[in-house]
Order: structure tokens, then C-alpha cells, then sequence
């Protein structure tokens, strides 16, 4: 209104607009509000492509994966009754959510692996990887068409090794999928005989190296771009960690 007055008063006011603009941006709760935000939109994105994984499965497969969810939620809900500490509960929070993660990934893979390419397929891929990696030995290619086609690589030698080692991924895939289920088992047998475990192991390592050979056929840019948020989450967490 004073500026209607005189003018000089709109640029005072837009100075100190500013000002209070700038010095809010620094403010740790302000920045703690920011980040709590763009966790919990990520988190939304993150939700809708893991749901696109899941209308990937067969029918069985998403039942499998839906009672193993269902007995996750159990776990967490009887924890919260008999007033588990809160480190605890987060701990197992996301130790459980590891699991759902890794049991997703098998499920995905092993539908995949029930796909058998032909022999003919096989070849095709051959001749790829061969063309491929005559043309990352050229000197006069530019680094992000080099970059591309190392990644078009690392699809195709990870395509052969699932037509290589079928059956011995089916049967290692089932064998982990199994043992997931009986972790998830045993961690609510305990909380409901003895208001335990204080932590849930993970074991990820059972499938570790398995989930790094593993071809998801059309599901693999997905989980690809999943992980590498969960991945810069991480290093952010832990980045914020050292500074605190």
C-alpha cells in the first residue's frame, strides 16, 4: 500500500522479501521439511513402478508375494503392540522391506527365466555382444555412445547367461525365494511366542550375487532405475549422518 504512495517502497519491500526468502532457505528445520518432501514423492514414484513389477507376475506369483507381505505387516503391527523401541522397530521396518524388495526381484526373474529363448535367439545375441565389443575396441567413438553401448553390453552378456544357466537360476532363484519365506516365518513365530526378534536379520547376501547375473527381461529398466534411487538415498543419509 505505501508503495502506492511512492514507489521507492515496492523496491524496499522487494529487498527485504528477499532477504527473508534467502535466510529461510538456510534454515536447518526449513531444509529438514524440504527433504522429508522429496523423500516422500520419490517414495510415491518408487511405489508406482515397485506396483508395476508386481502386474508384471503371474497370478501365483503375485499371491506369493502378497501373503508374504500380508505376514511383513502382522510382524510390524505385534511389535507395535508390545511396544518394541522405536530403533527396533525401525530396524525391522526396513529390514523387512529389504526382503519384500529382494523376494520381488526373484519373482520377477524367475518369470523371465520360465521365458526360454530359442536357439535362434541365442545366436542373434551372439552375433551382438560380438559387434559390440569390436566397436568399444575403436579409439574414435565418443564417451557417451561408448557409455550406451556398454550398457547395451552388460544387458545382452547378462541375457546369455540366463540362457546359458536356466536351470541352475530357476532352481537357485526357488531356493532363495524359499528361504526368504522362511525368514519371514520364523521372525513372526518369535514375536508371537516371546514378543520377539529385537532385530530381523536380512541375509541378503543369499542372493547377492544371483540378483547381479539375473536378466529381468522388459522389468529390468525399472528395477535398474529403482536401485539407483535407493542408492543416492543412501549415500544422502549417510552424508547427512557425518554431518550431524
Amino acid at each position: 500500500m505505501l508503495g502506492l504512495g511512492h514507489p521507492g517502497f515496492w523496491l524496499l519491500g522487494l529487498g527485504l522479501e528477499v532477504a527473508y526468502l534467502f535466510g529461510f532457505a538456510f534454515n536447518p528445520g526449513f531444509q529438514k521439511w524440504v527433504q522429508i518432501q522429496e523423500h516422500t514423492f520419490t517414495q510415491v514414484d518408487e511405489d508406482v513402478e515397485r506396483q508395476v513389477l508386481v502386474r508384471y507376475l503371474s497370478p501365483g506369483s503375485r499371491d506369493r508375494l502378497q501373503s508374504l507381505e500380508q505376514k511383513c505387516k502382522r510382524i510390524i503391527e505385534m511389535q507395535i503392540v508390545g511396544k518394541a523401541e522405536g530403533a527396533v522397530l525401525e530396524a525391522n521396518r526396513v529390514a523387512l522391506v529389504d526382503l519384500m524388495w529382494v523376494c520381488l526381484k526373484l519373482l520377477v526373474a524367475e518369470q523371465s527365466l520360465h521365458k526360454p529363448e530359442s536357439g535362434r535367439v541365442e545366436q542373434s545375441i551372439r552375433q551382438e555382444i560380438n559387434t559390440l565389443e569390436h566397436d568399444l575396441h575403436q579409439s574414435d567413438i565418443s564417451h557417451s555412445v561408448r557409455e550406451s553401448k556398454q550398457a547395451t553390453l552388460n544387458i545382452l552378456e547378462k541375457r546369455l547367461r540366463n540362457i546359458e544357466r536356466r536351470d541352475q537360476y530357476l532352481a537357485e532363484t526357488q531356493s532363495n525365494l524359499k528361504r526368504i519365506e522362511a525368514q519371514i516365518d520364523l521372525a513372526m513365530n518369535e514375536v508371537e511366542m516371546q514378543g520377539r526378534p529385537e532385530f530381523i536379520s536380512t541375509d541378503i547376501e543369499i542372493a547377492g550375487s544371483l540378483l547381479s547375473d539375473l536378466f529381468y527381461g522388459d522389468a529390468e529398466a525399472t528395477i535398474a532405475e529403482i536401485e539407483r534411487g535407493e542408492g543416492a538415498r543412501a549415500s544422502a543419509a549417510a552424508a547427512a549422518r557425518l554431518k550431524e
